[in-house]
């Protein structure tokens, strides 16, 4: 997974040396789509991991709690869609965060997965901040503060000069060197996706390529780990309602906003991302408790 990766990154970096910085009403649709067809779908097994950590629970009940969560989360936005914007880009650091450790089965703290996973989701908003500006005044003038583009860029390059810090003492630290080396490799690759393109794309291409993929395998491995007879056939029909249930309904949604620029059904689809991103990273900090506890007892 990690080879096949890295040489997505290597190629992509590669591509964007030798061309233009691209960016358009095209490209952005074209990288929604890959974040509905191949990122969103990612969430779409959390009831059936959501059973398999807690045996005790029923489907309904799961439903319940994880339509309630994203209920409110959607009244927060609608009442006060600054606090709720800081509080998307706080989860997202801390799942991203979390998943990436995961991904390189290595154990990190709640610090550890707040640095890394703010580097990779704070640190891309201020690589673009003239971006990241013009995505969210859409929903309103002072949600985040004004800066010049030099400060932006000097303190995304100071988050990942602390991010890298942190992770080179854990590798000094830690019998587990070749897992580090490959997680320090990926950050400076990271970095080189940011600045050769667009914010947009260059979350595509982490959320699909690194989060949603990673995820896709950890579910598999730990479904296939509880069912003998689970296979590649069930893992797909397993996702595929709620998947194609998710993508129609922010879909509807966003027809119905009847959104007059493409930087505004953006922002606009990814608050419809943030109200399922909540009750998802729940689910997902437990399973990952859950696989953590089950792997130090083999």
């Amino acid at each position: 997974m990690f080879i096949f990766q890295l040489a997505v990154l290597f190629v992509l970096i590669i591509i964007g040396l030798f061309s233009e910085p691209e960016r358009g009403s095209i490209l952005d649709l074209i990288c929604i789509i890959l974040i509905l067809v191949f990122g969103v779908p990612h969430g779409a097994l959390d009831h059936k991991i959501h059973l398999t950590v807690n045996q005790n629970t029923s489907l309904k009940a799961f439903l319940f709690k994880y339509l309630l969560v994203g209920g409110f989360y959607a009244i927060w936005w609608i009442l006060h869609p600054k606090s709720a914007i800081w509080f998307f880009i706080l989860i997202s650091s801390y799942h991203f965060g979390q998943e990436t450790f995961e991904s390189y089965n290595l154990k990190a703290g709640w610090v550890g997965r707040f640095l890394t996973g703010g580097f990779l989701v704070i640190g891309s908003l201020l690589f673009h901040y003239e971006e990241t500006i013009q995505f969210i005044t859409t929903i309103g003038s002072g949600i985040i503060p004004f800066i010049q583009t030099d400060t932006s860029i000097f303190i995304a390059l100071l988050l990942t000069l602390i991010n890298l810090t942190f992770l080179a003492i854990l590798f000094f630290k830690t019998s587990e060197k070749e897992k580090y080396i490959k997680l320090i490799l990926f950050c400076a690759l990271y970095v080189l996706i940011n600045i050769n393109y667009s914010l947009l794309v260059s979350f595509t291409i982490y959320f699909i390529f690194f989060h949603s993929l990673n995820a896709f395998k950890h579910q598999y491995e730990w479904l296939k780990k509880q069912y003998s007879s689970y296979n590649i056939r069930k893992f797909f029909a397993n996702l595929s309602g709620f998947s194609l249930l998710a993508i129609i309904g922010i879909v509807l949604i966003l027809l119905l906003f009847n959104l007059e620029s493409m930087p505004k059904m953006i922002t606009y689809f990814f608050m419809l991302i943030s109200i399922i991103t909540l009750p998802h990273v729940i689910t997902f900090d437990e399973f990952y408790r859950k696989r953590s506890d089950v792997n130090q007892n083999y």
